[in-house]
């Protein structure tokens, strides 16, 4: 009955651990999407007139930058008279900027700014609304915590020594995850998930010590 109970724990705290293991890196992931694009926000600058777009491009952080030239005509009534009509050469910059960049693109005179305005809203709400987000994150993370503590708790149906080592086998598990989350997403996102991991460990710990003393008293 023991080696039974043993394997189920086992079992049960590892579906609990990936289940909540899983939603960190989905929701961290996720934000990652916006800080990304954030960090390199897509831009097209068109002008004509490469000139007055360079000293912009010089005094702007970068995270890449490409020049495509394009000849092109315009039709006008003062060249009636010609049969050719007049050539002007169009350039196409395409740039990756952080975002606080872009109302500064978006306000330099003889440019023609573009950018996704799906992006742009997406990113503009993100980065305005970024606690509260993290706020949410956290919160529902904590009902995957409830859920991770009692797939993970275990019960005097095991004997002391399972008791040790699976507790072993899942703190380990979990400091190693712990470390893999912080050191696989940017640094912005530490605060994030110390507060969930530490609160977790904080749980787990407060549980176990209640069981360990039914060890002891053995």
């Amino acid at each position: 009955m023991s080696n039974c109970a043993f394997v189920f724990h086992i079992f049960k705290g590892s579906l609990a651990m990936a289940l909540f293991f899983g939603f960190i890196a989905l929701q961290l992931y996720v934000f990652n999407i916006f800080e990304e694009a954030a960090r390199c926000f897509p831009v097209t600058i068109i002008t004509s007139n490469p000139s007055g777009v360079e000293p912009l491009l010089n005094g702007i952080e970068k995270c890449s930058i490409s020049v495509e030239s394009e000849k092109m005509t315009f039709d006008s009534s003062i060249f009636n008279d010609y049969e050719a009509l007049p050539v002007k050469d169009i350039y196409f910059y395409v740039v990756e900027t952080p975002y606080e960049n872009w109302e500064r693109i978006k306000t330099t005179d003889g440019i023609i700014p573009e950018a996704n305005p799906f992006l742009e809203e997406s990113v503009a709400d993100y980065l305005g609304s970024r606690l509260k987000y993290w706020t949410i994150s956290f919160v529902i993370s904590m009902l995957f915590v409830s859920l991770l503590i009692a797939g993970i708790v275990t019960s005097v149906s095991i004997s002391k020594g399972q008791f040790i080592a699976l507790n072993t086998f899942f703190i380990v598990s979990f400091v190693g995850a712990a470390v893999l989350f912080s050191i696989s997403f940017a640094a912005v996102f530490s605060p994030l998930i110390y507060s969930i991991f530490l609160v977790a460990a904080a749980a787990y710990f407060g549980i176990n010590i209640i069981f360990a003393r039914r060890y002891i008293k053995k």
